[in-house]
């Protein structure tokens, strides 16, 4: 089988050429890199033109089509490998990872392959993990448990770089180019739709997701609309309304407006609107927190429950 990975690419000119050598590090000869270079304004473009003569399976594409999602779409295109993933310009797969993920589809013959990852920041030369496994085995998901663990478990969430699928599995289905905040969660989630899928929850680490202080998705400015609202919002509210009739799904995407609201309280500095938005986001949601807290007895999720009430209470402005 053939694997193909999409990489959309602006402005990465630091990072693209490192980001590229992880995917051909492989042994395996049956990997593809597709570079979507969109809306650039660097070098990025002819850095990866000039790594074409290095790797000869490493195609780049060009377009002045904004957004990370239209490139990704524009990947999926071009794509000529039966299994299909995805990586961050500025991001790193583990090296051998993905001759790891080709054997393994050829052992389970799945649709979906979830896998660990490392949460990292560069220091210097040095690239400092944190992360551990998903699962000590592999273990076979159905759809809904494979939902529920891409709404509420930090070891999976809802990216698509750390997850591998057959092509003919997301046939049709394709990223949401109107969300800037949460579209691979969309997208994950339109594909957990189809019921009798085989997913394997892995115990490989596959991914380095690198923090960055300064980019896009992490700056403050970016993740509100014109309006204060929080973007991630939209994207949770297109998947209620694909689960509309989903009680469990709703009450796990409560618990999960409640978690962001948490988690970018202190992204509002101190404005009155927004910050009563999200405490309106809390309140709401925070009986389902409990309830999914109490039901999983996770660490993780009382401390997200003091953070709450502190919010709620006026103590964390």
């Amino acid at each position: 089988m053939r694997l193909s990975i999409i990489i959309p690419a602006k402005n990465a000119e630091r990072t693209i050429a490192e980001c590229i050598y992880r995917v051909f590090c492989n042994k395996s000869t049956e990997i593809e890199c597709i570079v979507i270079v969109n809306d650039s304004s660097d070098k990025t473009y002819e850095i990866c033109k000039r790594l074409t003569a290095k790797y000869q399976s490493l195609r780049v594409l060009k377009t002045d089509t904004a957004g990370v999602s239209s490139a990704r779409n524009i990947g999926l295109i071009h794509a000529h490998g039966e299994l299909v993933g995805f990586c961050d310009a500025d991001d790193l797969f583990e090296k051998g990872a993905l001759d790891g993920i080709l054997n393994d589809f050829s052992i389970y013959d799945a649709d979906m392959i979830i896998t660990g990852f490392y949460r990292a920041e560069r220091k210097g030369n040095m690239l400092i993990k944190r992360g551990e496994a998903i699962c000590g085995t592999p273990r076979i998901l159905s759809s809904k448990a494979a939902q529920l663990h891409i709404l509420s478990d930090r070891k999976v969430l809802g990216s698509v770089c750390n997850k591998f699928y057959k092509r003919k599995t997301i046939f049709g289905i394709d990223f949401d180019t109107s969300l800037t905040h949460c579209e691979d969660m969309l997208f994950n989630m339109r594909i957990l739709k189809c019921k009798g899928l085989k997913i394997i929850l892995s115990d490989r680490i596959t991914y380095n997701y690198i923090f960055d202080r300064n980019s896009a998705t992490n700056r403050s400015e970016s993740l509100f609309d014109e309006q204060g609202r929080l973007k991630y919002f939209d994207a949770l509210a297109k998947i209620e309304k694909l689960y509309l009739k989903d009680d469990r799904i709703k009450l796990e995407l409560a618990a999960v407006k409640t978690m962001l609201g948490i988690d970018n309280f202190e992204h509002c500095h101190g404005d009155r609107i927004k910050q009563a938005q999200l405490r309106g986001v809390i309140a709401r949601g925070f009986p389902a927190k409990i309830a999914t807290a109490y039901e999983r007895r996770l660490r993780t999720n009382a401390r997200y429950l003091c953070l709450g009430l502190a919010i709620l209470l006026g103590i964390k402005r």
